[in-house]
């Protein structure tokens, strides 16, 4: 009993440091000192969720960029990670979006999960916006590590986006490597592609 109480007590510990490492990553550039009433906010926090047709983000990624140190950091959320929401009770991240107030919920619970982070808005983009903007830079350069295939109307499967360096990728494309997600497949697989999908785009635009 006294073992299993030490290594409880350690479980939360380390799972203290973790989130306190995650905290001290997306807060490195923030200028805040809670001691010194003179220190003014520098850095700005967003979340961006590309939201599924079922209403759900199928991938979120909180930004936060600080001018005043020409510094951005980007920080990938598991659709599967577990938070607590305000009269809905445990939810997993990706589904909170698809709530009534879904963006401001998803806000606060990933607030909460960071110890309090200041999130200072939402830009939620569907699917077909994302396509459609990426067509609008004239498609974005991924290297795409796998490759994307889909199963047609009678069991066949073709590849709709061939693996490879530097693949140029239209709308449509990028869309659909950014949201694919292979069987037996973790959430890091599915987070990078997405991050290559969002980080080109970003370039880009």
């Amino acid at each position: 009993q006294q073992r299993r109480k030490l290594g409880f007590a350690g479980g939360i510990g380390v799972g203290a440091l973790a989130i306190a490492g995650i905290v001290t990553l997306v807060l490195g550039v923030q200028h805040v000192v809670t001691h010194d009433s003179k220190a003014k906010r520098t850095q700005t926090t967003i979340l961006l969720q590309l939201r599924a047709d079922s209403g759900i983000a199928d991938g979120s990624v909180l930004l936060a960029a600080d001018p005043s140190t020409e510094q951005g950091l980007e920080l990938l959320i598991p659709g599967r990670l577990i938070t607590d929401v305000c009269g809905y009770g445990t939810q997993n991240f990706g589904f909170v979006l698809a709530l009534p107030n879904g963006a401001a919920d998803s806000r606060n619970a990933l607030s909460a999960v960071l110890g309090g982070v200041t999130i200072d808005g939402s830009w939620v983009i569907s699917e077909p916006t994302l396509a459609t903007l990426i067509n609008q830079v004239g498609g974005v350069n991924v290297d795409v590590d796998t490759d994307v295939i889909e199963t047609v109307p009678g069991g066949e499967r073709r590849i709709v986006v061939a693996a490879g360096a530097g693949q140029h990728l239209d709308g449509e494309q990028a869309l659909e490597y950014a949201t694919y997600h292979p069987s037996r497949e973790g959430a890091a697989g599915v987070l990078a592609r997405l991050q290559a999908v969002l980080d080109a785009t970003i370039q880009a635009l």
